[in-house]
């Protein structure tokens, strides 16, 4: 059997919360697929950039790791793996560390609120686009970090192709 993958990922404008559902149809037994990634993830720690995370029973959380710059915005690819007839499922989504989107979620909020009390504050306080500056500043910084998230997500997936040595289905891009 050829193993497969397919990765759908989500219109761009919302990758900002999910980098797709990755899946892959491999020959390997559930045990065996599981025993692969956990030698992957738990290799020693070196100077190179490559794939890091833990792998608990059959599910597991991998990510890229870089060490020209850091990005917490970087995506996690979070799965599960099951047995099938043919060998093993791999079921998995890409997405930003929970970390990341509640602390951008309370920043921007915070932002937002100190931005409506400058506006509504008696004596005209507030007049102008200044204190609208910084909430708006959140979301674009958030936007940036995740599309340089998304270099990584291709590495994670290009990554886990080689390793399972898979025939890519053709892209299901929904534009």
């Amino acid at each position: 059997m050829v193993n497969l993958r397919r990765w759908q990922r989500p219109p761009v404008w919302k990758r900002l919360l999910d980098g797709g559902i990755v899946e892959y149809a491999v020959s390997m037994s559930a045990s065996d697929t599981v025993g692969v990634l956990q030698t992957v993830v738990a290799s020693p720690i070196s100077l190179a950039s490559g794939l890091v995370g833990r792998v608990d029973g059959d599910s597991f959380a991998i990510r890229w790791r870089t060490l020209m710059w850091r990005n917490d915005f970087n995506s996690i690819l979070v799965g599960r793996v099951v047995d099938a007839p043919f060998g093993s499922i791999i079921t998995a989504i890409l997405r930003p560390t929970r970390f990341a989107v509640i602390f951008m979620a309370i920043w921007v909020a915070i932002a937002a609120f100190v931005a409506l009390a400058f506006a509504t504050a008696p004596g005209g306080g507030g007049t102008g686009p200044l204190p609208f500056i910084f909430p708006v500043f959140g979301v674009v910084l958030f936007a940036l970090g995740r599309l340089m998230a998304s270099r990584g997500e291709v590495r994670i997936v290009a990554q886990l192709d080689a390793l399972f040595d898979v025939a890519v289905e053709e892209p299901t891009a929904n534009a």
